[in-house]
């Protein structure tokens, strides 16, 4: 488990302790799950997956950077 910070550039969307993030980057997919090695990711704009312990959210992402540290992740969009 490890915590996701998805934000915009005014205000944080959502913040939790998730399993696993899923999403499409430029190079392509990208799957990230605790203790992920640092990385830095433009995402293409489509649905980004987010694994919980109780269900599974999708947001759609337009513009956005995905940022991994070993026990976080930054998902910043534009929206």
């Amino acid at each position: 488990m490890f915590t996701l910070e998805f934000s915009t550039t005014t205000r944080v969307i959502y913040k939790d302790t998730v399993k696993m993030v899923y999403a499409k980057a430029v190079k392509g997919d990208v799957g990230i799950l605790c203790g992920h090695e640092k990385a830095v990711y433009l995402l293409k704009n489509q649905v980004v997956s987010i694994i919980t312990e109780q269900k599974t959210l999708q947001v759609f992402t337009i513009n956005a950077l995905l940022q991994v540290n070993t026990q976080n992740c930054f998902i910043i969009a534009e929206y």
